[in-house]
């Protein structure tokens, strides 16, 4: 399925390709699980090619890779090339306004562009309308949630001390707490358990102010 939205925001490139560069590297940083073993990888790469007629392009690429094994022997293979999984057109109509189109058609990136833009629209308010319209068509349906402790817990793939940062995070421990226990430090346990819940939803990694 092919994905497409257009905005029309009124800002310098200069400011927005500094704005896109933050959204990238919090939603699209690192791997995305397609199952226990496969990840997509993604080529961290923030940067903005003039093509013509004032128009930029601004890409995102990843592969698969297969992770197996355990804390003390991982093992990590490339199962693919690296191709362009989304695409951000951006055309200069005059020094203060823009038209970005962003593409895409893996579903799989759907939540983390969604996520995207939905802090993208409190940055420029004036693409509000098309942001709401894209969320409200494409957002998955949230079912009410009947799954127990046990089977939130299995959806975090039983790899290194990811499962168990969770688990320690829904009992209430704190980052920092966390990072003790699994040799880790804060930033990276935040940064892991930021990324698992865009990817497996706040029902399994809920949010909190302590971290």
């Amino acid at each position: 399925m092919q994905y497409e939205i257009e905005l029309r925001i009124n800002t310098p490139i200069n400011y927005f390709e500094r704005r896109l560069n933050a959204f990238r590297n919090r939603y699209f940083f690192g791997s995305i699980p397609i199952d226990e073993t496969h990840y997509l990888s993604i080529i961290n790469q923030p940067t903005l090619r003039y093509e013509n007629d004032g128009e930029y392009l601004h890409e995102i690429e990843a592969a698969i890779i297969t992770i197996t094994g355990d804390q003390d022997d991982v093992k990590a293979e490339i199962q693919s090339q690296f191709t362009t999984i989304l695409y951000i057109i951006i055309t200069e109509l005059s020094p203060n306004r823009l038209i970005v189109k962003i593409r895409f058609n893996q579903r799989l990136i759907l939540e983390n562009v969604i996520s995207m833009l939905a802090e993208m629209k409190k940055d420029f308010p004036e693409a509000e309308t098309e942001i709401r319209e894209f969320i409200d068509e494409n957002q998955p349906v949230q079912k009410e949630n009947t799954e127990t402790e046990e089977t939130l817990l299995a959806k975090i793939p039983d790899r290194l001390w990811y499962r168990e940062a969770v688990r320690l995070w829904r009992e209430g421990f704190t980052a920092p707490d966390i990072g003790k226990q699994v040799k880790r430090s804060r930033r990276t346990v935040t940064n892991k358990l930021s990324e698992l819940r865009r990817n497996f939803g706040e029902d399994v990694v809920p949010y909190r102010k302590d971290t």
